[in-house]
């Protein structure tokens, strides 16, 4: 993959584990320590701070960073083919496994009638972060994380800014090795109406200059007025002055049969760019031509 994007002139995000279950993620270290220790009590949270399963992720890191491609020949700590090493997709202190959370990967109001802190996470982020810069000094690193805010529960009652799923997106852009703000936005998983992802965009590139750092909308998707949807929320981006931002996701012709002709729509977030001679796609078609005139705007203003 990193060959033939290297041919077409593509960046790659590279992502060093997942929160969530799919692909095995954080709760499959969870299930080697707990392999190589059944008498260990584990939970999904137990992934930051067991040093165990810390020295595993760095161990899987540094085969990566220290790998050399079979085809380039170049390993991949000098490949400039990767844009950025990102921690992990969406962390928090909950998943989606077998391992529920601790219940103290995090403090909020809500929940401990404490201002919030979520320590566990950020301290995780600080030691890896420092832990990857110190053996590929050549490539940028960030969380990964969806922006959670962690602020007063009197300022923000509210799931996504008071610390309940430990991610404090302020102090994880403040990490020394964090060269970038991480943030998602799926109005629609968050119990939000689309119009509030422009305040979202706009509040996260403000954030991250006051730290001095770029940010960078690392995922974000609508199910419903997609095209209308994606023409506001890339004008935040360009006219904010927003890093850059990754579409959830461009779809296409599949290369299994069992799919048909196109890769399915598993989760509704698909967009599909066909010729004029190919079938029908099972996903919106409209926003194609306003991603493709965002992406035009951004790379015409050196944007990212």
């Amino acid at each position: 993959v990193l060959y033939k994007a290297k041919q077409l002139g593509i960046k790659l995000l590279l992502t060093l584990t997942n929160n969530w279950s799919d692909f095995g993620g954080m709760d499959q270290y969870n299930i080697w320590r707990q392999l190589a220790d059944p008498s260990v009590k584990l939970y999904h949270d137990s992934f930051y701070n067991d040093t165990i399963m810390m020295g595993w992720y760095q161990a899987y890191a540094k085969h990566l960073i220290e790998r050399t491609n079979t085809y380039s020949k170049i390993k991949y700590g000098d490949d400039d083919t990767i844009f950025a090493w990102e921690l992990a997709n969406e962390p928090r202190c909950m998943g989606t496994g077998k391992f529920p959370s601790s219940q103290t990967c995090t403090r909020n109001y809500a929940v401990y009638d404490v201002e919030p802190w979520a320590w566990k996470i950020t301290a995780w982020v600080d030691a890896m972060s420092t832990y990857i810069k110190s053996i590929d000094s050549n490539h940028m690193i960030a969380t990964g994380d969806e922006g959670w805010y962690c602020e007063e529960y009197q300022s923000c009652p509210n799931t996504y800014c008071d610390c309940y799923y430990g991610i404090d997106t302020r102090n994880n852009t403040k990490v020394k090795n964090i060269d970038f703000l991480s943030m998602h936005l799926y109005p629609d998983q968050w119990g939000q109406q689309n119009a509030w992802g422009n305040d979202w965009i706009a509040n996260h590139t403000a954030i991250a200059a006051e730290i001095g750092k770029p940010a960078l909308l690392g995922e974000y998707g609508a199910k419903n007025d997609q095209h209308d949807v994606y023409s506001q929320w890339t004008n935040t981006v360009y006219t904010n002055g927003t890093g850059g931002d990754l579409f959830w996701m461009i779809s296409g012709v599949s290369d299994s049969p069992q799919d048909g002709y196109w890769v399915p729509n598993y989760d509704g977030y698909a967009v599909y760019c066909p010729n004029s001679t190919e079938p029908k796609p099972p996903g919106d078609v409209d926003s194609c031509p306003v991603l493709h005139s965002h992406a035009e705007e951004m790379e015409k203003n050196n944007a990212y």
